[in-house]
């Protein structure tokens, strides 16, 4: 089994349209438990994406290979800083 495709589709008001990550643009993951993060950001990262990770406190496992990204372990009462913390780590 491969890396997860970087590719996926979002709505727009004209019907639905690829989503494709420019190279070099900075992705966001907000990461509770399991694999599925941990794979998106092995494949971002091999898709020449510096991936942030944001590990929600008491979810995510603060000692996962997530943590080797630069990440943020987000405590739930600080969730009205996400956007702000994504904007100063280069998140597009």
């Amino acid at each position: 089994m491969g890396a997860p495709s970087l590719t996926t589709t979002m709505k727009t008001n004209d019907g639905f349209r690829p989503f494709v990550p420019r190279s070099g643009e900075r992705v966001a993951i907000a990461a509770g438990s399991g694999k599925l993060p941990i794979e998106i950001a092995g494949a971002l990262a091999a898709s020449n994406h510096r991936p942030f990770v944001v590990l929600i406190e008491g979810e995510a496992d603060p000692a996962s290979p997530l943590a080797s990204y630069d990440h943020w372990l987000m405590p739930l009462e600080q969730v009205g800083q996400f956007v702000a913390k994504l904007r100063a780590n280069g998140v597009t």
